[in-house]
Protein backbone atom coordinates (compact mmCIF):
# COMPACT_ATOMS: atom_id res chain seq x y z
CA UNK A 1 0.00 0.00 0.00
CA UNK A 2 0.75 3.34 -0.29
CA UNK A 3 1.90 5.96 2.44
CA UNK A 4 0.56 9.40 1.74
CA UNK A 5 1.90 12.39 3.87
CA UNK A 6 0.08 15.03 5.11
CA UNK A 7 1.32 18.18 7.58
CA UNK A 8 0.25 18.42 10.56
CA UNK A 9 -2.43 21.41 10.91
CA UNK A 10 -2.59 24.11 13.29
CA UNK A 11 1.26 23.45 13.89
CA UNK A 12 2.70 26.77 12.05
CA UNK A 13 6.40 28.69 12.47
CA UNK A 14 6.98 29.87 15.95
CA UNK A 15 7.14 33.55 16.75
CA UNK A 16 9.90 33.85 18.77
CA UNK A 17 12.44 32.92 15.58
CA UNK A 18 14.51 35.30 14.34
CA UNK A 19 17.63 35.68 11.67
CA UNK A 20 20.25 38.08 11.41
CA UNK A 21 19.56 40.81 8.70
CA UNK A 22 16.52 38.66 7.77
CA UNK A 23 12.50 38.87 8.47
CA UNK A 24 10.14 35.82 7.84
CA UNK A 25 7.61 37.33 5.26
CA UNK A 26 5.41 34.20 4.93
CA UNK A 27 5.95 30.51 4.30
CA UNK A 28 4.35 27.48 2.45
CA UNK A 29 3.30 23.92 2.76
CA UNK A 30 2.65 21.52 0.40
CA UNK A 31 2.86 17.91 -0.77
CA UNK A 32 2.83 16.36 -4.27
CA UNK A 33 3.71 12.64 -5.50
CA UNK A 34 7.16 12.22 -6.92
CA UNK A 35 7.43 9.66 -9.73
CA UNK A 36 10.39 7.30 -10.29
CA UNK A 37 11.24 4.10 -12.08
CA UNK A 38 9.72 2.04 -9.01
CA UNK A 39 6.39 4.28 -9.02
CA UNK A 40 5.32 7.19 -7.32
CA UNK A 41 5.37 8.30 -3.84
CA UNK A 42 4.29 11.07 -1.66
CA UNK A 43 6.91 14.20 -0.63
CA UNK A 44 6.15 17.26 1.62
CA UNK A 45 7.26 20.67 0.66
CA UNK A 46 7.77 23.35 2.93
CA UNK A 47 8.90 26.78 1.72
CA UNK A 48 9.81 29.84 3.63
CA UNK A 49 10.05 33.51 2.26
CA UNK A 50 12.79 36.11 3.66
CA UNK A 51 13.19 39.50 3.03
CA UNK A 52 16.26 41.15 3.89
CA UNK A 53 16.65 44.11 6.41
CA UNK A 54 17.40 46.98 3.77
CA UNK A 55 18.52 49.21 6.58
CA UNK A 56 21.61 47.13 7.76
CA UNK A 57 22.70 46.77 4.03
CA UNK A 58 22.01 50.55 3.85
CA UNK A 59 24.26 52.22 6.22
CA UNK A 60 26.85 49.31 5.82
CA UNK A 61 26.91 48.65 2.47
CA UNK A 62 25.39 51.26 -0.04
CA UNK A 63 26.01 54.32 1.71
CA UNK A 64 30.09 53.59 2.32
CA UNK A 65 29.95 52.46 -1.52
CA UNK A 66 28.42 55.94 -2.09
CA UNK A 67 30.98 57.70 -0.23
CA UNK A 68 33.70 56.06 -1.76
CA UNK A 69 33.17 57.00 -4.90
CA UNK A 70 32.22 60.63 -4.24
CA UNK A 71 36.05 60.57 -2.70
CA UNK A 72 37.28 59.21 -5.53
CA UNK A 73 35.93 61.82 -7.82
CA UNK A 74 37.49 64.71 -5.73
CA UNK A 75 41.28 64.70 -7.39
CA UNK A 76 39.02 65.90 -10.21
CA UNK A 77 39.06 69.73 -8.84
CA UNK A 78 43.36 69.18 -7.36
CA UNK A 79 45.64 70.62 -9.50
CA UNK A 80 47.24 68.11 -12.28
CA UNK A 81 50.37 68.79 -11.10
CA UNK A 82 50.77 67.22 -7.96
CA UNK A 83 50.48 63.65 -8.92
CA UNK A 84 51.47 62.56 -5.83
CA UNK A 85 48.06 63.70 -3.88
CA UNK A 86 45.75 62.71 -7.09
CA UNK A 87 47.34 58.98 -7.27
CA UNK A 88 47.70 58.43 -3.90
CA UNK A 89 43.65 59.32 -3.11
CA UNK A 90 42.96 57.15 -6.57
CA UNK A 91 44.79 54.06 -5.46
CA UNK A 92 43.50 54.19 -1.37
CA UNK A 93 39.65 54.73 -2.54
CA UNK A 94 40.42 51.30 -4.87
CA UNK A 95 41.60 49.28 -2.18
CA UNK A 96 38.77 50.74 0.20
CA UNK A 97 36.33 49.35 -2.61
CA UNK A 98 37.33 46.41 -2.94
CA UNK A 99 37.99 45.67 0.74
CA UNK A 100 34.14 46.57 1.20
CA UNK A 101 33.47 44.51 -1.54
CA UNK A 102 34.64 41.47 0.00
CA UNK A 103 33.84 41.90 3.16
CA UNK A 104 30.22 42.36 1.69
CA UNK A 105 30.32 38.79 -1.02
CA UNK A 106 32.14 36.85 2.44
CA UNK A 107 28.86 37.95 4.34
CA UNK A 108 26.12 37.03 1.34
CA UNK A 109 25.21 33.47 0.83
CA UNK A 110 27.19 31.82 -2.41
CA UNK A 111 23.85 31.92 -5.50
CA UNK A 112 24.39 31.43 -8.88
CA UNK A 113 22.48 34.57 -10.10
CA UNK A 114 23.34 37.76 -9.80
CA UNK A 115 21.47 39.88 -7.01
CA UNK A 116 21.29 43.93 -6.75
CA UNK A 117 23.58 44.25 -4.47
CA UNK A 118 26.48 43.28 -6.97
CA UNK A 119 25.18 44.99 -9.73
CA UNK A 120 25.67 48.20 -7.39
CA UNK A 121 29.19 46.97 -6.04
CA UNK A 122 29.97 46.45 -9.11
CA UNK A 123 29.28 49.57 -10.53
CA UNK A 124 31.02 51.40 -7.88
CA UNK A 125 34.09 49.45 -8.06
CA UNK A 126 33.86 50.32 -11.86
CA UNK A 127 33.71 54.23 -11.20
CA UNK A 128 36.23 54.28 -8.81
CA UNK A 129 38.60 52.21 -10.54
CA UNK A 130 38.47 54.47 -13.63
CA UNK A 131 38.70 57.58 -12.17
CA UNK A 132 42.65 56.08 -11.42
CA UNK A 133 42.65 55.57 -14.75
CA UNK A 134 41.72 59.07 -15.64
CA UNK A 135 44.63 60.46 -13.37
CA UNK A 136 47.37 58.38 -15.41
CA UNK A 137 45.67 59.43 -19.16
CA UNK A 138 45.71 63.08 -17.68
CA UNK A 139 49.53 63.00 -16.63
CA UNK A 140 50.41 61.02 -19.50
CA UNK A 141 48.89 63.78 -21.91
CA UNK A 142 50.79 66.43 -19.67
CA UNK A 143 54.29 65.14 -20.11
CA UNK A 144 53.30 65.21 -23.75
CA UNK A 145 52.21 69.16 -24.01
CA UNK A 146 55.08 70.26 -21.66
CA UNK A 147 57.37 68.96 -23.95
CA UNK A 148 56.02 69.93 -27.30
CA UNK A 149 55.17 73.49 -25.57
CA UNK A 150 59.13 72.81 -23.92
CA UNK A 151 61.12 76.75 -25.12
CA UNK A 152 58.01 78.01 -26.74
CA UNK A 153 56.02 81.09 -24.86
CA UNK A 154 52.89 82.95 -26.72
CA UNK A 155 52.67 86.05 -25.47
CA UNK A 156 50.37 89.22 -25.95
CA UNK A 157 51.14 92.97 -26.47
CA UNK A 158 52.90 94.92 -23.75
CA UNK A 159 53.33 91.14 -21.95
CA UNK A 160 56.74 91.51 -18.91
CA UNK A 161 57.61 87.78 -19.07
CA UNK A 162 59.39 87.03 -16.14
CA UNK A 163 61.23 83.63 -15.54
CA UNK A 164 62.49 81.42 -12.55
CA UNK A 165 64.97 78.35 -13.14
CA UNK A 166 64.25 78.30 -16.57
CA UNK A 167 60.17 78.50 -16.47
CA UNK A 168 59.17 81.62 -18.20
CA UNK A 169 55.51 82.99 -16.88
CA UNK A 170 53.37 86.07 -17.66
CA UNK A 171 52.29 87.48 -14.22
CA UNK A 172 54.51 87.03 -10.96
CA UNK A 173 52.79 84.77 -8.32
CA UNK A 174 52.72 85.53 -5.22
CA UNK A 175 55.78 85.79 -3.05
CA UNK A 176 57.71 86.54 -6.06
CA UNK A 177 59.88 88.96 -3.97
CA UNK A 178 61.24 85.64 -2.30
CA UNK A 179 63.24 85.01 -5.91
CA UNK A 180 65.16 87.79 -6.34
CA UNK A 181 67.37 86.05 -9.10
CA UNK A 182 64.47 86.18 -11.39
CA UNK A 183 65.56 87.56 -14.91
CA UNK A 184 62.74 90.23 -16.48
CA UNK A 185 62.12 90.03 -20.43
CA UNK A 186 60.10 92.91 -21.80
CA UNK A 187 58.18 92.25 -25.15
CA UNK A 188 57.72 96.09 -26.89
CA UNK A 189 54.96 96.65 -29.15
CA UNK A 190 57.17 97.59 -32.21
CA UNK A 191 58.47 93.66 -32.20
CA UNK A 192 54.28 92.34 -32.49
CA UNK A 193 53.34 95.22 -35.02
CA UNK A 194 52.41 92.47 -37.50
CA UNK A 195 52.21 89.62 -35.54
CA UNK A 196 49.32 89.05 -33.13
CA UNK A 197 51.43 86.76 -30.72
CA UNK A 198 55.51 86.25 -30.67
CA UNK A 199 56.84 82.27 -29.79
CA UNK A 200 60.33 82.97 -27.63
CA UNK A 201 62.50 80.36 -28.42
Amino acid sequence: DDIEYNWEQNNSISDGISLPNFKIEGYKMDKYISYSALGGYWQLKFEIVFKRSIAYYISQVYLPAFMIVVVSWLPFWLNPADSVARVGLGITTVLTMTTLVTNTNESLPKISYTKSIDIYLGVSYALVFLALIEYAIVGHFERKISKQLKGRVVVALNTTLYQFQGIPYAEPPIGALRFPKGVVFVVPNYSLKYFGFLILN
